[in-house]
């Protein structure tokens, strides 16, 4: 059985953001341990979190860094048991009993040589190479890993890993590898280790099994087009007592269906009352010029210059372009080489991306594109 990614690139914000590789290392480690029945997603690990949290991640802001205690009440919440590894020797007797681990690095600091992540990594190690000068820049990250007692072989997986064509699965890699990269963060390497197994029917949360470690401090995390975000880490505690999730009897939805849930929770009549305001100003406005091409330009300027139109119509087509072109380059594949599915799953992150901007434009609270008066 080979270890299936949870890719986060399809979950690429605004601005090229990515901070959502805790839930989706945790989504892979649990799937796995699960033997995928149930298949978990990212989107059910980003779910998971937000559950037990009540952390709330906005679109465009590096804001949903995680802890390893949020990551173990994830785990929890799909419906697995998660613990704190005691030691190494733990850690590689747990996996290959078949439970998947979670591994927090600092990623590529001391990584053995040549070692593969995703094409997405090295895209980006080479614009800090040749654009930024800085050859040894480092990130705080999530990944994930299993043994298949099957092959006799571990599987470590990066969530930004596309999770289609050449990176649908881990790479395999050696125990010493593996330990190794455990230990990026300088300290022992089980330290940064969490042990998720399935149990054969989902039980009420469980207390970790050795005293929490210190969270984890906020790293430099890779922004699409830009390197500028921050993991900011923040310890919550739910107010509410949280039962396992239960297994999955339908997908998790996706972006693009979660963008179109927000759209049925515009305040619509509010939406409606400021457009027409700004269609009277804007006829108001072309009643000053006589010809009808001076008062359609008229009736153009006033809407250009008293709503966030023109401004909401470029972005979401930035954002789906950005985002379509970091997903096709994020495969690895040649461009020629992808499949109907390959441009299915592009296309459905471009849109997902674009309906966020139309979410914000319809949404009146919103200050940046807000059907409403600039000034």
């Amino acid at each position: 059985m080979r270890y299936r990614v949870k890719s986060q690139l399809p979950h690429i914000e605004k601005g090229g953001i990515l901070d959502d590789c805790g839930p989706s290392s945790v989504s892979a480690a649990t799937a796995w341990a699960a033997k995928y029945d149930p298949d978990f997603t990212a989107a059910d690990g980003i779910r998971a979190k937000f559950e037990v949290t009540g952390q709330v991640d906005k679109q465009g802001i590096s804001d949903n860094g995680s802890t390893l205690p949020q990551l173990i009440k994830t785990a929890v919440r799909l419906g697995a048991k998660a613990r704190y590894a005691k030691s190494w020797e733990d850690v590689v007797a747990a996996a290959k009993a078949g439970a998947g681990i979670g591994v927090h690095v600092e990623q590529p600091r001391k990584y053995p040589a040549g070692q593969e992540v995703s094409a997405w990594h090295e895209k980006w190690k080479k614009w800090w190479w040749v654009k930024q000068k800085q050859p040894n820049r480092t990130y705080g990250h999530m990944t994930s890993a299993g043994y298949d007692a099957e092959e006799g072989v571990w599987y470590w997986a990066c969530p930004t890993r596309s999770g289609v064509g050449a990176e649908a699965y881990g790479v395999k890699i050696t125990e010493a590898a593996l330990k190794q990269i455990a230990s990026s963060k300088g300290d022992a390497p089980h330290k940064r280790c969490i042990i998720i197994t399935w149990p054969a029917k989902a039980t009420a949360p469980i207390a970790p099994a050795t005293p929490t470690p210190a969270p984890i401090e906020p790293t430099p995390v890779i922004a699409g087009g830009r390197v500028a975000a921050v993991e900011q880490p923040k310890a919550a505690t739910p107010k509410r007592k949280v039962q396992p999730l239960a297994a999955s009897t339908k997908p998790a939805p996706s972006p693009v269906a979660t963008e179109l849930a927000a759209l049925g929770k515009v305040n619509y009549a509010q939406v409606g009352e400021r457009a027409l305001n700004a269609a009277t100003s804007a006829a108001a406005a072309a009643a000053k010029v006589k010809g009808v091409p001076a008062k359609m330009l008229a009736f153009i300027k006033a809407i250009k210059n008293n709503t966030g139109l023109d401004e909401a119509i470029l972005e979401a087509a930035r954002v789906f372009l950005s985002t379509c072109i970091a997903m096709m380059l994020a495969t690895g594949a040649p461009l020629l080489d992808m499949g109907a599915g390959d441009f299915k799953v592009v296309l459905s992150g471009g849109l997902a991306a674009a309906l966020n901007v139309v979410v914000r434009f319809l949404q009146p609270t919103d200050g940046a594109f807000g059907v409403k008066p600039k000034n």
